[in-house]
C-alpha cells in the first residue's frame, strides 16, 4: 500500500513548489492564500525530511552554527555567472510591450506607433535591468543540499572530506523562520524576461528574479540545491553591504555528521563534539564502504528524541 501512495506523488513536485513560491509575488490573494496552502502540503509530504550545509574545518565559521545563525550571500556573488542573471528575450518583450500599450487592439508593422515603441523598449529593458542589479546586490540568499551522502559535495563544500555537513529540519526552517525553502529547478533552458507589467514594473520584475534565483543549469543538479529567499525588508541591519552578505536567524541544527577525512583528534572535531553533547545534537561521521564507491554514515552520539 505505501508503494502505491509514493507513486501518487508527482514527478514535477520540486517545479510545483517553485511555482507556488512565485505565485506568493504576482498573485491574487485568493491565489497567495491557495499558493501558501499548496507549499504546505508539499513540505509535509514530498519534500525531504532535511536540508543539509557542508562546512570545511573553519572554527569561525562554525561560531554560526552554535549560534545559529545561516549565512547569506548576495547572488552578485556567486561563483556560477549565469545564476540569477536575466536574459531577456527581445522578440517576445517587445510583443508583450505592444499588447501592453494597444490594449490588445494590435498594430501594423512599421507604422508610426510601433517605430515609436520600438524605440522605447529599449530604454524600458534598462529601467528593468537597474532595478534587477540593484535586487541582486541586495537579495540574500542561503544555500542547501537535499542529500549529505554526494562525494562530489564532500569533496566540493567540506573541503575534502575534512569538514562536517549539517542537518536542518525542513518544517522547522518554514514554521519557525517563516520563509518558505525552495528547491532549484536544473534545466537547459535559461529563465528569460519575456514580458513586464508596466503599470508595476517593479513587482513583476522581482517575480522574474525569484525565477532566476531558483534556476540552474543541469551540470549543478549533484548539488540537489534548496535555497532560502530574503530582501531587504526582512533582514534589515544585519546586512554586510561590503561583504555582500551576512549573518541571519537560523533554526537548530538537528545532526552534524563528520567527512570520512576529518581528524577526529584535532581542535574543530574536539570543537563540534563537545558542542553536540551539550546541545544534545545527534553526531554521525561518514565512512568509505569497503568495497563500493559510497558513504556510509555511522553514529559517534545519538540521543533519545
Amino acid at each position: 500500500m505505501a508503494d502505491n501512495l509514493a507513486m501518487n506523488v508527482p514527478e514535477n513536485w520540486k517545479e510545483n513548489i517553485r511555482d507556488c513560491f512565485l505565485s506568493t509575488f504576482l498573485g491574487t490573494p485568493e491565489e497567495i492564500q491557495k499558493a501558501n496552502a499548496d507549499l504546505d502540503y508539499a513540505y509535509h509530504y514530498y519534500a525531504p525530511a532535511r536540508l543539509y550545509k557542508f562546512f570545511g574545518p573553519d572554527l569561525e565559521r562554525f561560531e554560526s552554527v552554535k549560534n545559529n545563525k545561516f549565512w547569506y550571500s548576495a547572488p552578485s556573488r556567486f561563483n556560477d555567472p549565469y545564476d540569477s542573471d536575466f536574459p531577456v528575450n527581445q522578440n517576445l518583450f517587445f510583443n508583450s510591450l505592444v499588447r501592453q500599450k494597444t490594449q490588445e487592439k494590435g498594430i501594423r508593422v512599421g507604422s508610426t506607433a510601433w517605430k515609436e515603441m520600438q524605440a522605447e523598449t529599449p530604454k524600458i529593458t534598462k529601467q528593468v535591468r537597474q532595478y534587477l542589479d540593484e535586487i541582486r546586490r541586495t537579495t540574500a540568499i542561503t544555500c542547501f543540499s537535499e542529500d549529505d551522502d554526494s562525494q562530489l559535495m564532500w569533496t566540493h563544500y567540506a573541503y575534502d572530506h575534512r569538514g562536517i555537513s549539517v542537518a536542518y529540519d525542513l518544517i522547522k526552517i518554514y514554521s519557525e523562520l517563516k520563509i518558505c525553502p525552495v528547491p532549484v529547478v536544473y534545466s537547459k533552458d535559461r529563465v528569460c524576461l519575456t514580458s513586464i507589467d508596466l503599470n508595476d514594473v517593479k513587482t513583476s520584475s522581482l517575480s522574474f528574479l525569484a525565477g532566476s534565483l531558483t534556476s540552474k543549469s543541469p551540470e549543478w543538479s549533484y548539488e540537489t540545491e534548496w535555497r532560502l529567499i530574503q530582501n531587504e525588508s526582512l533582514y534589515g541591519s544585519d546586512w554586510d553591504a561590503k561583504k555582500g552578505g551576512g549573518l541571519l536567524p537560523a533554526v537548530k541544527p538537528a545532526a552534524i555528521t563528520f567527512g570520512c577525512a576529518v581528524d577526529r583528534n584535532g581542535e574543530f572535531a574536539q570543537e563540534v563534539e563537545a558542542y553536540c553533547r551539550e546541545n544534545s545534537v545527534d553526531l554521525y561521521k561518514m565512512e568509505k564502504h569497503p568495497t563500493e564507491y559510497r558513504l556510509i554514515k555511522t553514529p559517534v552520539l545519538t540521543f533519545e528524541a
